[in-house]
């Protein structure tokens, strides 16, 4: 039966679909069937190599992959992490497979463009998929690399209106008409190598994750795994690749209408290793670091450990198909399921990270049983301040929820400060002589932003997602923890279980705790107005609107000179701790001022933030 008011909306969105698709210029399926015969006949065909190894660089990665046991390396500097990406690039000799939430035309981008098609005309089979609405809307890009290559293929996951360009009255309509398929994301990050040696983690495509960012960065954290479970990721990449929702550029209508137009018109697609740099001298010296052999065996090998175990975990790229049968490829074991059931399992700790602290109603069970069967579980949360934070909507959602998470929940809670973090390379601007552009290049989706601060120079956002386990079992992935990651985006992780590698993790965890580096959220200090503040905001924070009390349960403290760390439930916390007030360091009234309004109307947006 019909709910009333379904046949309006559905035609509303209907009507905003039909203008959204007349106003886009669409290409005919016998049109895209010329694009593919166009694309085929253009692509580059030679082999620079006839080696057997495709003249790979030798690579002390590689060596190790290759062994029988799983060897781990955290990557938590972000030009590291770069590097060790070029490195294996480099070092391929027979596949890499590459999945991104967000592949960015920046410098990063494009240096990985250019090593990933230097590999390809070695002779290696190279394969990317990123998600659609993070993907370049560059169609010139996008074009040129359709056709770049016979080895080098480049797909998008779930394409709006098959297109690559999403216009704001398509996004409009894809919203309304289609509301799971279209909000539901390829948040995967995967890079896997020869199917020995992948990358999985937090980092997206772009300058930000790697330290390379102008005005701010992003704290994140990846995994290097050499071994066996390389398969595992290898087969849960080709479940995506073969997926109906993956399509490749060329076939994507303003892709190849600008191909067909270029092919009347006789233009030629452009040289990727002449591509232009901003700071092609930064470029230059990771390159380089990339290419030495004894800084890989230093940084990325001696660096890790043998594990135990470990287990890469996917959702199913036909995660949104609520109702239907899901995947039958065996590689999409849900991965928030086996979170939950490591939560679950606690006995002493959950040292949880993660950007966005918004629980689902599943989550938030899962926890409270936790406390109920073993109360001395200590909850311990890092995540973002608002300062800090490059989402201030799911910020306030979260702050709404303090009282709960800490109270009901117990979670002792750390908020990161924009000045966190390692010292950064420079951003000298450079730019090579006969470099190129991509015309129209610049014009992509509007990132999200952090907020100004009363900070000078460039600030830290923590995009970290990892979970510790009684220091027993480690997990680094994709998953934020939030309703987005357990019911509409697609996520992926690795579990460890191997005592020595959660405790170095929980190690690299808990330096983000430090005073230096985090606020701790604690309770207000007790005074005779709290017995009257408190029930108040109890119950307006219970309000599902309308939550405008402005004295709240708990706020940041900072550790005094002079004083040791202390847990808030330690005695004499106050004496050693200063509140600094809800939004340290924000400098904008204004946005305090927005953050206000959705602690007070915006908690319905929980379950898609």
């Amino acid at each position: 039966m019909t709910r009333p008011g379904t046949d309006r909306l559905n035609a509303c969105a209907m009507a905003i679909a039909a203008l959204a698709l007349g106003g886009c210029a669409t290409v005919a399926a016998p049109d895209l069937a010329r694009a593919a015969r166009e694309i085929d006949t253009m692509r580059d065909r030679t082999i620079t190599c006839s080696q057997p190894d495709r003249c790979a660089m030798s690579s002390p990665v590689m060596a190790v992959a290759t062994g029988a046991a799983n060897h781990l390396t955290l990557l938590t500097n972000g030009p590291q992490a770069l590097a060790a990406r070029i490195h294996l690039i480099r070092a391929a000799r027979r596949s890499i497979d590459i999945q991104t939430f967000i592949f960015a035309d920046d410098d990063a981008g494009r240096l990985i463009v250019a090593e990933l098609v230097e590999a390809a005309r070695r002779g290696v089979r190279v394969r990317v998929i990123s998600d659609q609405l993070n993907s370049p809307d560059n169609i010139r890009m996008l074009a040129d690399l359709a056709r770049v290559h016979a080895n080098f293929s480049f797909k998008v996951y779930n394409p709006t209106f098959r297109e690559a360009r999403t216009e704001p009255l398509e996004f409009l309509a894809g919203a309304l008409c289609c509301f799971y398929r279209f909000n539901q994301r390829m948040h995967n990050k995967l890079w896997i190598v020869d199917e020995v040696a992948g990358i999985t983690g937090g980092r997206n495509i772009e300058n930000t994750y790697f330290g390379w960012g102008g005005e701010f960065n992003f704290t994140d954290r990846d995994v290097l795994a050499m071994g066996p479970v390389g398969s595992e990721m290898q087969k849960s990449f080709d479940a995506f690749w073969a997926h109906e929702a993956t399509v490749e550029v060329g076939q994507l209508n303003d892709v190849a209408a600008r191909i067909l137009d270029e092919v009347d018109g006789r233009a030629a697609p452009i040289a990727v290793e002449r591509l232009r740099y901003a700071d092609g001298e930064r470029v230059g010296l990771l390159t380089a670091r990339a290419q030495d052999a004894e800084w890989a065996q230093r940084r990325l090998v001696d660096t890790g450990m043998q594990v135990a175990q470990a287990s890469y975990y996917s959702d199913t790229p036909a995660k949104h198909q609520r109702g239907r049968k899901r995947d039958a490829s065996g590689v999409g074991r849900d991965i928030s399921r086996r979170i939950s059931g490591l939560i679950a399992g606690a006995q002493h700790e959950v040292l949880l990270q993660t950007p966005y602290l918004v629980l689902s109603e599943e989550a938030e069970q899962i926890f409270a049983d936790v406390q109920k069967r073993a109360p001395n579980v200590h909850v311990i949360a890092s995540t973002n301040s608002l300062a800090a934070t490059d989402s201030f909507v799911v910020y306030a959602v979260s702050f709404k929820h303090r009282r709960k998470y800490m109270r009901r929940l117990g979670f002792e809670i750390y908020e990161y400060k924009p000045e966190a973090g390692m010292r950064l390379e420079s951003d000298k601007p450079y730019l090579p002589d006969g470099g190129i552009d991509w015309p129209g290049a610049g014009v992509f989706r509007a990132r999200r932003q952090p907020l100004p601060v009363d900070l000078d120079g460039k600030r830290r956002t923590l995009h970290a997602k990892s979970l510790v386990i009684d220091e027993k079992i480690g997990l680094i992935g994709t998953h934020n923890f939030d309703p987005r990651s357990a019911d509409l985006n697609t996520e992926s992780g690795l579990i460890v279980n191997d005592a020595a590698f959660a405790t170095r993790l929980a190690e690299n965890i808990r330096s983000h705790l430090t005073p230096e580096n985090s606020w701790v959220v604690a309770p207000r200090e007790p005074a005779p107005v709290t017995a009257v503040t408190e029930p108040i905001g109890a119950v307006s924070a219970s309000l599902p609107v309308f939550d405008l009390w402005p004295f709240r349960y708990a706020t940041s403290f900072e550790l005094k000179p002079g004083c040791a760390p202390l847990s808030p439930s330690a005695p004499g916390f106050y004496d050693c701790y200063t509140p600094v007030g809800d939004f340290p360091a924000v400098k904008v009234p204004m946005r305090t001022l927005y953050t206000r309004f959705v602690i007070a109307f915006g908690v319905g947006l929980t379950p898609i933030l």
